[in-house]
């Protein structure tokens, strides 16, 4: 079971393309959303680098 578990795991990180949002940290651009808060017309995602760890934020207008 735990084998295919592993290959849609890899499966899934095979097709993930990079978002263009650099890490601060260290400037991978490999990132995936942790949370997402609107806020009236902005809306506000937590991120997380897959490289390092490292959580940042991006706005983005409705």
């Amino acid at each position: 079971m735990a084998k295919n578990r592993r290959k849609v795991y890899e499966d899934v990180m095979r097709d993930e393309t990079a978002d263009g949002i650099p890490c601060a940290e260290c400037g991978c651009r490999h990132s995936y959303v942790v949370r997402t808060v609107k806020m009236g017309e902005v809306v506000r995602r937590t991120r997380r680098c897959r490289h390092c760890g490292r959580e940042f934020y991006t706005t983005e207008s409705s």
